[in-house]
């Protein structure tokens, strides 16, 4: 059973960790990291059928949402709107429907014309595809694009070499932790207090991302500014606590991604101290030079974490087991600390009795 003094203990330290946490400023919030906020694209498309096709203009445009999604209206003076919205692209010739750019800059989807399917369209239905078997636009290193979309029988290839975007996807960042030995990533973990954990990022891909950093609290885990990697180094929580760890992402410009996971440590409550057999009470005072007996409980606690002080001496450390009992020779007035990894603790102070006591 918990002890009140040992349940109280906890929450003090806990609320000490945190509050040391913040006065350090190392208390991070994820959602404080900017993320890519989209762009546009501008620019022309040209087709040797309809001419040029204006990707944006004083009252329309091309936009791009920070998760690569297109939308808005390009104009030819030819075939008229043509629209990257969602809402206009249902019944597209092969889903998906929806004009996106991917992290490497490839344009995929549709787009459509707006007046295709009407009576004077000549049964065109408008569509256009921006990727293809051997074919579509891709954004180059200096925000250009270049390659072609199909418009089929009424626009043929239409040429994005004169198209621009300032679009910029979001990089990856992607944590996962298991035990060391082990073979599966995960996003959380619960272990207990003898386990070894190791951390890995990026390990499916580093699309547009150019470094990445451990935010403190790192508690050992480092990336060494790389992109992926894995680290065994890492201090593991402490009993019946979690550690928080996060990676943050950079890519180009100013884009940025953060990933968390969380690690808890079972075990760790109930170390005290406990009358010897025999005893009803714990020992307060004694002969001097006498031993006093000194036994223990350690509840869930690992006994190769735990150690007993006499004052700032050691009487035994490790312990081999969750209950037990050894002496100490008294010549004056001790405090015994039993400590666990992971601060779990009790104390126990005891007196020695005057040589000579008055009658």
């Amino acid at each position: 059973m918990i002890s009140i003094q040992n349940s109280v203990a906890l929450v003090v330290v806990s609320l000490a960790l945190i509050l040391s946490a913040v006065a350090l400023g190392v208390v991070y919030e994820p959602d404080a990291y900017a993320q890519s906020s989209g762009g546009t694209v501008t620019g022309y498309a040209w087709s040797d059928t309809i001419g040029w096709i204006s990707l944006s203009g004083g009252s329309y445009g091309i936009t791009v949402s920070g998760s690569g999604t297109l939308s808005g209206y390009a104009w030819s003076d030819n075939i008229g709107w043509v629209s990257a919205n969602s809402s206009d692209l249902s019944g597209c010739p092969t889903a998906p429907c929806s004009a996106t750019i991917d992290e490497n800059g490839n344009l995929s989807g549709w787009l459509k014309a707006v007046s295709g399917g009407s009576a004077q369209s000549g049964g065109w239905d408008g569509f256009i595809s921006l990727s293809g078997s051997g074919y579509g636009p891709s954004r180059q290193a200096s925000g250009s694009f270049s390659g072609y979309a199909w418009g089929d029988i009424n626009v043929g290839w239409l040429d994005f070499q004169y198209a621009q975007t300032d679009y910029v996807a979001e990089p990856v960042a992607d944590l996962k932790v298991r035990l060391v030995g082990g073979t599966t990533w995960q996003d959380s973990l619960t272990i207990e207090m003898t386990d070894e954990i190791e951390i890995g990022w990026n390990q499916d891909s580093t699309a547009n991302t150019t470094s990445c950093e451990a935010v403190p609290p790192t508690y050992n885990f480092s990336t060494g500014g790389t992109t992926s990697g894995i680290d065994s180094d890492i201090e593991e929580p402490i009993g019946n606590t979690s550690h928080t760890y996060r990676l943050l992402c950079y890519g180009s410009g100013s884009t940025q991604a953060v990933d968390t996971l969380v690690v808890t440590t079972t075990g760790g409550v109930g170390a005290q101290f406990v009358p010897c057999s025999g005893q009803s009470t714990l020992p307060r005072r004694v002969p001097r030079g006498s031993n006093v007996n000194v036994c223990w409980e350690l509840g869930t606690n690992v006994p190769a974490m735990c150690s007993i002080k006499a004052g700032a001496a050691t009487v035994l450390s490790p312990l081999s087991s969750v209950t037990g009992a050894t002496t100490h020779q008294m010549f004056g007035e001790v405090t015994f600390t039993l400590e666990c990894t992971g601060g779990d603790s009790d104390e126990m102070t005891v007196q020695v009795l005057p040589d000579v006591q008055e009658t």
